[in-house]
């Protein structure tokens, strides 16, 4: 029965063409009422539900399972029994916004069955009565080349507004059996010839012979260019291929991708030349030094496109594909330091998913050795001086006063007379400048699609560690 009401059904003499059954090869939408003997069409214009849109993508889909797609998008709930439908039929229809009555019309071509509405709201599909037998005849022939009568197997014959089809033979002759009495036009095509079609008479029991002679016409074809850029399968590469998924970068508190795979992908050698927090400078090697004067970087290909690796967000990477030998081949000359393939993430059809993540580091100076403190640089300036033959600059006074960290300067003993002042308090510059940085990052995605089109979108904030000097906070 129907899971939806059916609303604003009427019968009127237009709605549909009511004539006899075998005319029509597709299903006829009928009312049952108790006033009337027989079944009355439906008026399609006022009909709710069947002209409620769908969204469809049958690919060679069983019919039963089309029907069920079409029932629960439209609300509706078919019964039929199972010797009703034509069995092993497939169904190949791709629409969007298109009417239930058109959805069942198209699916449910030359099914002989009718569709049935009651009032109380059911739906059956039911066989179409049979009709007077229908007058069959066929068309069959040769197909050859205009001028010289090359034979052309393999050529394509259809008797226009039909699913009637044939193909030539090795010795370019045709049949096709079970056409409709009366007048067609039958069309032959074969790549690298002009199409020709002709009118055709078919007449009950005949066979009428229709030959073909099909002129050559320089076709057009468009370049095709093998530039690499695109997706390979794995079983296609014919070379060692080295991978990672999405996993090892999203699980490291790394902001730039070169530092990610740092370490990850083997064969990959990622050198780190700076240290200043968020600006940090990489370079990236996978077949080693080839030029001594130019750069040795591989060619990258975000999605098919050259780009910059450290421009992209880890988060967003769903592969990486490491090329070093032979395969890297079909990228041309730059490719001669190897090729990394990067593959972003896509959104998959489904409701829109929103993903959130955040991590936080603490950055902090590597590679110093330990400062020694006042009292200790103020006994080696002393040493120092002695062994250059000059006077020890601390006094065993001063020294004292160092040691106990006296908290009054005074004027320097050396550079007095400029203004300096000497200080015994015991401060650490180095960590007062470079002290512990802080950095965070913060991640969101949105991605989610339909039939036909998908998107992902994603931003991130990046607070690097700040290492303010002591001149900043004074």
């Amino acid at each position: 029965m129907l899971a939806l009401a059916m609303a604003g059904f009427s019968h009127g003499a237009t709605a549909q063409q009511v004539g006899d059954p075998s005319e029509s090869r597709g299903p006829r939408f009928l009312l049952a009422t108790a006033e009337r003997s027989r079944p009355v069409p439906v008026d399609l214009t006022r009909s709710a539900v069947l002209r409620r849109p769908l969204s469809l993508a049958f690919d060679s889909t069983p019919l039963k399972q089309a029907l069920a797609e079409i029932s629960r998008q439209a609300g509706l709930s078919l019964v039929y029994a199972d010797d009703v439908l034509p069995a092993a039929t497939l169904v190949n229809l791709r629409a969007d916004h298109i009417a239930v009555a058109a959805a069942l019309m198209d699916v449910l071509l030359d099914a002989g069955v009718d569709v049935v509405f009651t009032r109380d709201g059911r739906a059956t599909l039911v066989k179409r009565p049979p009709g007077p037998a229908v007058q069959l005849g066929s068309i069959a022939g040769t197909v050859t080349a205009a001028g010289g009568g090359t034979l052309l197997p393999r050529a394509t014959i259809t008797v226009t507004g039909t699913r009637l089809t044939a193909e030539a033979d090795a010795a370019g002759r045709y049949s096709i059996s079970s056409v409709p009495v009366g007048t067609h036009r039958v069309r032959a095509r074969m790549l690298g010839y002009a199409a020709a079609d002709t009118s055709v008479v078919v007449e009950e029991g005949k066979e009428t012979v229709v030959d073909f002679q099909l002129k050559a016409q320089a076709i057009e074809l468009e370049a095709v260019v093998a530039v690499g850029y695109g997706e390979k399968r794995r079983e296609n590469l014919t070379g060692a291929v080295a991978s990672i998924g999405s996993e090892p970068l999203e699980s490291r508190p790394i902001t730039n991708t070169l530092a990610a795979i740092q370490g990850v992908i083997p064969g990959v050698v990622v050198e780190r030349s700076g240290g200043q927090p968020g600006v940090e400078d990489f370079s990236l090697d996978l077949r080693g030094a080839s030029s001594t004067n130019g750069g040795n970087s591989p060619l990258v290909l975000i999605d098919g496109v050259p780009g910059k690796l450290e421009l992209l967000n880890p988060a967003d990477i769903e592969t990486i594909s490491v090329l070093k030998d032979a395969a890297a081949s079909i990228y041309g000359a730059r490719a001669a330091d190897g090729v990394l393939l990067v593959t972003t993430k896509k959104g998959t059809r489904g409701a829109t998913r929103f993903t959130y993540s955040t991590n936080a580091a603490i950055t902090k100076l590597t590679g110093m050795m330990d400062t020694p403190n006042n009292y200790q640089m103020a006994i080696m300036d002393n040493e120092a001086n002695i062994h250059n033959g000059a006077a020890p600059m601390y006094t065993p006074d001063l020294l004292n006063r160092v040691r106990i960290g006296d908290p009054t300067p005074i004027p320097h003993p050396i550079y007095g007379s400029s203004g300096r002042m000497l200080f015994f308090t015991n401060t650490d510059w180095r960590k007062a400048v470079f002290e512990n940085g802080f950095e965070r990052k913060h991640t969101l995605t949105a991605s989610g699609g339909g039939q036909n089109s998908s998107y992902y979108l994603s931003g991130d904030l990046f607070r690097p560690g700040r290492r303010d000097s002591i001149c900043q906070r004074q």
